[in-house]
C-alpha cells in the first residue's frame, strides 16, 4: 500500500485509461478506509481471538485479491478485489501485528511504531522497484501473480511471529459491544482530536496517489516518476524511527502540531514547484519523515489514560473511521491506543 501511486499512474495510463483520474483514485482510496475502519473490529477480535487466526484469514485473502486482480480487465473488477478484497485482507494481516507491538512495548511506543513502520516503507521501496521490471518483462498479469507469491513467502512466516498478550482468562472477559463505540463518540476532547487529524491528513493523501502522475506531468520520464514512490519510502525510512523516538522524548502532541504545519507548508510547495529536480527529490523525502505516520500514530496516547479499557479497545477504530471519512486517508494515526488495551 506504500507504493500505490504507481498503481494509480499504471491504471490511469494503460489498463483503465477510459477512466478518470478521479474513478481510478477510488481504488485504492476504498482499500485504505476499508483497512482503517476494520481496526474497531479487528482490535477486539484480536484481543478475543489472538493473532493467529486473523493472521491467516488475512494472508489467504491478501493472495486471492492479487490472483484476481490479475485476472481483472474492468474497472468494478479492479475494484472489488485490488480494492475492497485488497483492503479487507490488509486489515486483517495489518492491525494483529501493529497490535501486538503496542501491547508489548510501554513507554517506548513511539520509537517502536518508528522502527516498525521503517521495515513497511522499506516493502514500500522494494514494490516500487520490483514491480517496474516485473511489469517490464512479465505484463500485467504475470507481475500480479508473482507478487502474489512473493507476498505469501514473507506473510507466511510473519504469522507465526505475532502473538497476543491477553492470557485465555482476560479473552473469556472480552466482549464487542456497540455500547462501547457509542461512550467514545460522546468524548468532545477525543472527536476533536480525530476530526483535526482527519482534516490534516486530506492534504497528505493526494501527493502519496497522484506524486508518480505528477513527475510525469512535470516532464519526467516514466522511470524517473516511478522512482519518486522510492524516494517518498526513503524519506519514512530515515525519518520514522527518528520522530518516533522524539515523540516519546518531547510530547506526541508537540511533536504533531509542528509536523502538521511544516507538512502543510511542503505539501503547498511540491504541487508549485517548477523544478522537475526538486518536485523528484528533496519535497517527497521531507513529506514523507516528517508526517507519514510516526508524530501521529502516539498523538492520542496523551489523552487516553483517562478511559476505562473496554471504551481504550474501540478508540482506535473509531479513530481510523473519522480519519478516513470521504475515503482519502492512510488510516495509520492511531496505532499506539492499543498500547491501552
Amino acid at each position: 500500500m506504500n507504493a500505490f501511486g504507481i498503481w494509480q499512474a499504471y491504471y490511469q495510463e494503460h489498463l483503465l485509461a477510459g477512466c478518470s483520474s478521479d474513478q481510478i483514485v477510488w481504488i485504492g482510496s476504498v482499500q485504505l478506509f476499508l483497512v482503517s475502519i476494520g481496526a474497531s473490529v479487528v482490535g477486539p477480535l484480536f484481543d478475543m481471538y489472538g493473532a493467529r487466526s486473523l493472521e491467516i484469514s488475512g494472508i489467504i485473502l491478501h493472495f486471492l485479491a492479487l490472483i484476481l486482480t490479475s485476472l481483472s480487465r474492468e474497472y468494478y473488477q479492479i475494484l472489488l478485489a485490488h480494492g475492497i478484497l485488497f483492503g479487507i485482507a490488509s486489515c486483517l494481516v495489518y492491525f494483529p501485528a501493529l497490535t501486538a507491538v503496542s501491547q508489548t512495548l510501554g513507554r517506548h511506543t513511539g520509537l517502536a511504531l518508528g522502527c516498525m513502520y521503517a521495515g513497511a516503507t522499506v516493502g514500500g521501496i522494494f514494490w516500487t522497484e520490483i514491480w517496474r521490471l516485473m511489469l517490464i518483462r512479465m505484463g500485467f498479469a504475470w507481475a500480479m501473480r508473482t507478487a502474489a507469491f512473493i507476498s505469501l513467502g514473507f506473510l507466511l512466516p510473519g504469522s507465526y511471529l505475532v502473538t497476543s498478550q491477553c492470557t485465555d482468562k482476560q479473552k473469556q472477559t472480552l466482549t464487542l459491544s456497540l455500547n462501547e463505540f457509542v461512550s467514545c463518540a460522546k468524548d468532545a476532547p477525543y472527536i476533536l482530536i480525530a476530526v483535526g487529524t482527519m482534516v490534516a491528513n486530506w492534504g497528505l493523501t493526494l501527493p502519496t496517489f497522484f506524486l508518480v502522475l505528477f513527475g510525469r506531468d512535470s516532464g519526467m520520464s516514466e522511470g524517473d516518476a516511478d522512482r519518486l514512490m522510492t524516494w517518498l519510502n526513503l524519506g519514512s525510512l530515515t525519518g520514522l524511527p527518528i520522530t518516533g523516538a522524539l515523540a516519546d522524548k518531547l510530547g506526541r502532541f508537540n511533536l504533531m502540531s509542528f509536523s502538521a504545519l511544516t507538512c502543510g507548508l511542503l505539501v503547498i510547495v511540491t504541487f508549485r514547484v517548477d523544478s522537475t529536480m526538486k518536485a523528484s527529490t528533496s519535497t517527497p523525502m521531507v513529506w514523507n519523515s516528517e508526517m507519514k505516520r510516526d508524530e501521529l500514530v502516539p498523538v492520542t496516547k496523551f489523552y487516553f489514560p483517562v478511559h476505562g479499557a473496554s471504551d481504550q479497545r474501540v478508540i482506535r477504530g473509531i479513530a481510523q473511521f473519522l480519519d478516513n471519512i470521504g475515503l482519502s486517508n492512510f488510516g495509520h494515526n492511531y496505532e499506539s491506543t492499543v498500547e491501552h488495551y
